[in-house]
């Protein structure tokens, strides 16, 4: 299952069936290896060991999950394939595999209804964005959330060069030094010059600019732009798309494929959402429409106030599986998980959301919640 509004709402409607439920949580490496993998399979399998350990035996349902999960294990292709994160929703009807965007701490639990905090608190972090890598031979666009990257196809760009020998066979505002109709084409009137090669890359964004907007369909989606920085700067004005992330890619990328740009562009997006949450509690501060404080936020639980509960369960890491990435996020849960539990189910059950917030540089862990009334 892919992580969304959609499979959180399903897993919820199926916490009303009777019978035994597994929930497993665990920290996986997203730039797989031999040993990357082999230590994401011992940490699942010590899950399934925890269940085995503190289950009746005679469990029919207990049963069949241990076999699906052990089937799971088995699975050399699917260990290669991991996130930050992986959550094993089972039951009755079966076992859900999904990849989660932030690290979660290791957790695993049976009991009578599933443990959903963790997975809505990661789907917090989920945000879809755009990629626009820039440059004169390859521009490409993709479109990206914090689990995966698809490129937008097809485009039919052409290339610099293409484009200065199409304009040339037209007789249009490039041209071809005299004596030598295979020399690169230059621009009308400017010869070799820095001028003429400043103005040709000019007319090629533009056109690059201009192909690329009308398959930025989302205009509140983040963009995050890829390239030279000086190529980055001149491209920028003439986009219309109005979310461009302060933060760009800067370097020659376009050599690198999906899996290798999403790494890269990863903690840009974490980041920006970041900047998002801080800006949104500060502007309910400012509107007195912020409480902070379990006593109070219990209290406005209780009378169905809550339309945003803020709770302080991410924090930096550097003891993180997630190598080789700049920020270390963790979704650190599993000490206060049925407290949470409990706050998460009566926010969501009352048309509220939920937001992960980052644990305070002093360690202050108080949640927030933004109130109706």
């Amino acid at each position: 299952m892919k992580l969304s509004n959609r499979t959180i709402a399903s897993l919820i409607n199926r916490n009303e069936n009777k019978g035994t439920k597994v929930s497993i949580y665990i920290p996986t490496h997203p730039k797989s290896n031999g040993p990357n993998v082999q230590e994401d399979k011992t940490r699942f399998k010590n899950a399934i060991q925890e269940i085995k350990n503190h289950t009746d035996k005679h469990d029919e349902t207990i049963t069949n999950i241990l076999y699906e999960l052990n089937d799971i294990l088995k699975q050399t292709e699917f260990w290669f394939h991991q996130s930050a994160g992986l959550a094993v929703i089972a039951d009755n009807k079966g076992v859900e595999t999904i990849k989660l965007p932030i690290e979660v701490t290791e957790s695993t639990k049976v009991g009578s209804e599933f443990v959903l905090s963790p997975l809505i608190l990661a789907q917090s972090m989920n945000r879809s964005y755009y990629v626009l890598d820039i440059n004169l031979s390859n521009p490409r666009l993709f479109i990206a959330d914090t689990t995966t990257m698809t490129r937008i196809e097809p485009l039919d760009l052409k290339s610099m060069k293409e484009m200065m020998e199409s304009d040339y066979e037209s007789n249009d505002q490039f041209h071809t030094p005299r004596g030598n109709r295979k020399s690169t084409p230059m621009y009308h009137g400017h010869g070799g010059s820095e001028d003429h090669k400043w103005e040709e890359e000019q007319i090629y964004l533009q056109y690059v600019a201009k192909n690329m907007q009308s398959h930025l369909r989302l205009p509140d989606m983040p963009l995050i732009l890829s390239g030279d920085k000086q190529r980055v700067a001149q491209f920028m004005p003439m986009l219309t798309h109005k979310n461009i992330t302060s933060k760009k890619l800067y370097g020659n990328h376009q050599h690198l494929n999906e899996t290798q740009l999403h790494d890269l562009t990863y903690n840009i997006i974490l980041d920006s959402v970041q900047k998002e949450i801080k800006e949104s509690i500060k502007q309910r501060r400012v509107s007195r429409k912020l409480i902070k404080g379990w006593t109070d936020i219990s209290s406005a639980l209780n009378r169905k106030a809550v339309e945003k509960l803020y709770l302080p369960m991410l924090r930096n890491t550097i003891d993180s599986v997630k190598s080789g990435y700049k920020s270390r996020y963790l979704i650190d849960a599993n000490s206060q998980i049925a407290s949470l539990e409990k706050w998460v189910k009566d926010t969501i059950n009352q048309g509220g959301k939920i937001q992960a917030i980052p644990v305070t540089q002093s360690g202050e862990v108080l949640p927030r919640a933004e109130i109706r009334f």
